[in-house]
């Protein structure tokens, strides 16, 4: 089975040339909650509930952790006042004053003579125990901008070089699970220029990672 994976991987299914479309028309909304949920988390303690029926978050205890996932449970006041309370995951990987834990990267690739096209990758998943067909992504690594982790995994996953167009504001993939976000990275590539010529992936012995070039 292969599963398309994240709301990301669905521009692939839109065309290259509906992804601006797709994109404001989508992920105003998306951005929002991922920014209120940002500044929440980057908040080194929390306040009591407001009087004026706003729900908030008053508490995070950590119940478990391993070396890339914690597992919190959050104490929260609902608008009618009710103390609740929510399990939630998140990354122990982001970085400080970070409001982003990872980039995903949709190309467009220009050769003359041709249509653009796009990247997409194929691999395994374990949670989903199956391949996935994604875009290409990667976590942010210490001191990185989301445009210079775009630039990086673009490379390293799939060889090929590229120039950043534009960087989507924080997306929230799974806001009922984890406070994970993502920046989407668009970068154009060159496929007449000689650096493209023969792209060579650099993977970690952990990666198997296979590159479709579509229309």
């Amino acid at each position: 089975a292969v599963v398309l994976y994240s709301m990301c991987a669905m521009t692939v299914w839109y065309g290259v040339g509906s992804l601006v479309r797709f994109r404001h028309r989508c992920f105003p909304f998306l951005a929002a909650r991922a920014s209120s949920r940002a500044s929440s988390r980057a908040s080194s303690s929390f306040h009591d509930a407001t009087s004026d029926g706003k729900p908030q978050v008053t508490d995070r205890q950590e119940v478990a952790a391993t070396r890339w996932l914690a597992l919190d449970t959050l104490s929260y006041r609902d608008a009618k006042g009710n103390d609740r309370k929510w399990d939630m995951v998140r990354r122990t990987t982001r970085n400080e004053n970070a409001d982003a834990d990872a980039v995903a990267i949709f190309t467009k690739m220009y050769k003359e003579g041709e249509p653009v096209r796009t990247i997409v990758v194929r691999q395994f998943r374990p949670p989903l125990n199956c391949h996935t067909i994604e875009l290409p992504a990667g976590l942010l690594d210490a001191g990185e901008t989301a445009s210079e982790a775009a630039l990086r995994e673009l490379k390293e996953e799939t060889g090929y070089t590229a120039v950043v167009e534009h960087v989507s504001p924080p997306l929230s993939l799974s806001a009922g699970l984890t406070d994970e976000c993502i920046r989407l990275v668009t970068c154009t590539v060159d496929l007449d220029a000689a650096v493209n010529a023969d792209p060579k992936q650099a993977l970690d012995d952990t990666e198997s990672i296979e590159v479709s070039v579509v229309a």
